[in-house]
Order: C-alpha cells, then sequence, then structure tokens
C-alpha cells in the first residue's frame, strides 16, 4: 500500500520536485523503477510553473533514460532539451562520485548513476 500511494504521488508533481531536490535523489531513482506511465501533459504543466534551466536539464536527462519505460515520447523529451539554454550544471551538487559531461544535455553526471537502484547501494548518502 506505501508503494502505490508513493508511486501515485511521484508520478504526479513529485517528479519535478525531486528532480529539483537533490537530496532526495536515490529515493526519485527507485520510485521511478516502478512507474509505468507518466502524463506528459502533466509534467509539462509542472515544469514550466518553475521555468528554471536547471530543472528542464534534469528532469530530461533522468526521464530520457526512463522513457520507454514510463511510456513518454520523443517529443517531451525535445521540449526539455529545446528549454535547456547553454548553461553547464551538475547533476548532483555534492557527490564524491566521478562525474562525466553529457553534452546533450549539459550536465555533469556522477559515473554510474543508474546504478544506485541496481545495486541498492549508498552513494548518494
Amino acid at each position: 500500500m506505501l508503494v502505490r500511494l508513493r508511486t501515485k504521488w511521484v508520478a504526479k508533481r513529485g517528479i519535478v520536485e525531486m528532480c529539483r531536490d537533490t537530496w532526495r535523489f536515490e529515493e526519485l531513482l527507485n520510485c521511478l523503477e516502478g512507474i509505468h506511465y507518466l502524463d506528459e501533459s502533466k509534467l509539462r504543466v509542472y515544469l514550466d510553473a518553475y521555468d528554471t534551466q536547471a530543472l528542464y536539464q534534469k528532469t530530461g536527462f533522468l526521464l530520457e533514460h526512463y522513457r520507454e519505460d514510463v511510456l513518454l515520447s520523443q517529443e517531451f523529451i525535445d521540449y526539455c532539451k529545446q528549454k535547456i539554454g547553454k548553461s553547464r550544471r551538475y547533476m548532483l551538487s555534492e557527490t564524491d562520485e566521478k562525474s562525466r559531461y553529457n553534452s546533450e544535455w549539459e550536465l555533469m553526471v556522477p559515473e554510474g548513476l543508474f546504478k544506485i537502484t541496481e545495486q541498492g547501494g549508498d552513494m548518494l548518502v
């Protein structure tokens, strides 16, 4: 029941807010593993409400990885890319992991970012 409620909450506004609050990042990745559908129109509404380039970058990058699993269109990913500007940012501001530059999203991304959920690790704690 708790997982179901958490998934329902994350599937709405939570994904955008959790991308913004990087201290909840591991929780976000764990939740995304269990989601099978995201409403693009609602995601756009929430992203546009914040209208922050960094949020388009982080959210777009993450959801591109899970795009097929959550049934998002390539158009949604392209929409996020159109909003990122030219500023380079860190996916996570505080991590001991070595990062690699992703030129497509203008992001410094920790190596093995998506292995967090595979290992159940504490990389970000």
